[in-house]
């Protein structure tokens, strides 16, 4: 039993009362965790936000249970829940949505203020309605997911002849969530205790995610995949198997082979971004179709962290919000010096981090911050790179937090519908499942 679950009232007051209780209860115990899965499956092929289908889902236990669920989950929130990891966790998305709230008012927009109460909805739903956790739910879901998103890549990139794929989002988007799904799935085939079928079924989805994620030819996701991998070899010093080191070599050398295959254009816009930092490149010719391009690309990227960071001396501790932003682009777009324009009015710093800091001071970007790393330090606590099975969640909450944390350097992920909403619930999620292994274990 799941210590979350919530204690339904024994003395009801008439049947029709532990009817619709007994109804509600049936339903998340049978379409809670169903609805976890299709969403990690249909995220990258179906442009539906996490936030839709649980929002379909609390509406039907609303309905069944005539909101005596919604009403019991409000008691639920109590002193040993806040003791928890998750409900630690939970406290700190609640502080996060009630600080984007107070910039909205402060700064009278309220841009980020959707995306910020999607991630409270999904934490609230997935503590009070999702009771059965299972660390192979997640595992098959993001491995269908990745199955899927290398169909579409290969659809998209060796059928339709599209430079990067993308799927129904961005080339970006896609790119990442590939590279955790991808991750993920490689966890699975070498630490999950499932059967050989599935070890294998996982080993492929890793390989499958792994061709999305460079036929999106997105650099941020190639920088994330070191962090990402970096647990799993970590875990190998206590679980060593030479079939374990066989698949993780296996998984570097056909990144490799991607990279030099320059699928997605990932190589080329690789080096030509190398070459507008001042690296030196000794493949730098031949590419000069695209060379121009990525050196507007790397420039852009410096502006605008130089425009974050101004702004964020500027306002420190409260940031200039969304309109000093507009301002400060506008402001560069007009300048008489053409090489300092941006030739675009960009609505984000392309850094989490940053944008952050530039638009809500430190106290946004103190809890921004916040939102990685305490449960990047829960997962760390639970000894993911042990040899034990429990641990399991640990391990796959080790590398979603790090590979949305290096996602972050690149891209202003957490403040994008998709990857917010998917961090949130794989978060959430393996919290859960990791306090439950632990509660069987103990």
């Amino acid at each position: 039993m799941n210590p979350l679950s919530p204690s339904l009232p024994s003395g009801a007051a008439n049947a029709d009362h532990c009817a619709s209780v007994s109804t509600a209860e049936a339903v998340t115990r049978r379409c809670g965790n169903p609805i976890v899965f299709l969403t990690l499956v249909l995220s990258l092929v179906i442009n539906i936000g996490a936030g839709g289908l649980l929002l379909l889902y609390l509406a039907a236990l609303a309905l069944v249970s005539r909101l005596r669920l919604v009403v019991q989950s409000f008691r639920n929130f109590t002193l040993e829940f806040c003791r928890s990891d998750i409900g630690r966790m939970y406290l700190v998305v609640s502080g996060l949505t009630l600080i984007v709230l107070f910039l909205s008012f402060y700064h009278r927009e309220w841009g980020e203020l959707e995306v910020a109460l999607k991630r409270f909805f999904i934490a609230y739903v997935v503590v009070n309605f999702i009771w059965k956790y299972s660390t192979r739910l997640i595992l098959d879901g993001a491995a269908v997911g990745a199955l899927l998103a290398c169909v579409v890549a290969v659809v998209q990139v060796v059928w339709l002849g599209a430079d990067r794929a993308e799927g129904p989002t961005n080339a970006i988007r896609f790119g990442m969530i590939a590279a955790l799904f991808s991750a993920v799935s490689l966890a699975g085939a070498m630490f999950s205790i499932e059967s050989r079928v599935h070890s294998m079924f996982y080993g492929a989805a890793g390989f499958g995610g792994l061709v999305a994620t460079f036929f999106s030819g997105s650099r941020g996701a190639l920088l994330a995949l070191p962090f990402m991998l970096a647990p799993l070899a970590l875990r190998l010093v206590s679980a060593w198997s030479w079939r374990r080191l066989a698949l993780l070599f296996a998984y570097i050398l056909v990144a490799f082979a991607l990279f030099v295959s320059d699928g997605g254009k990932l190589r080329t816009r690789t080096e030509t971004a190398l070459i507008a930092m001042g690296l030196p490149q000794e493949t730098a010719a031949g590419h000069e179709g695209q060379s121009a391009q990525e050196d507007q690309s790397a420039h852009i990227r410096r502006a605008l962290l130089v425009a974050a960071f101004d702004l964020f001396r500027k306002n420190v501790w409260l940031g200039a919000g969304y309109l000093g932003w507009t301002e400060a682009i506008a402001g560069a777009n007009s300048s008489p010096n053409p090489e300092d324009r941006l030739k675009a009015n960009f609505n984000q710093a392309h850094n989490q981090y940053a944008n952050d800091l530039a638009k809500g001071g430190l106290l946004r970007g103190a809890a921004g911050l916040a939102f990685v790393l305490v449960p990047l330090l829960f997962f760390l606590r639970a000894r993911p790179f042990s040899d034990w099975p429990a641990t399991m969640p640990a391990l796959l909450g080790v590398i979603v937090v790090l590979g949305f944390g290096a996602f972050s350097l690149t891209e202003s992920v957490m403040v994008l519908s998709l990857p917010a909403s998917l961090y949130s619930l794989l978060v959430f999620y393996l919290l859960g499942a990791k306090e439950e292994s632990w509660s069987k274990s103990a």
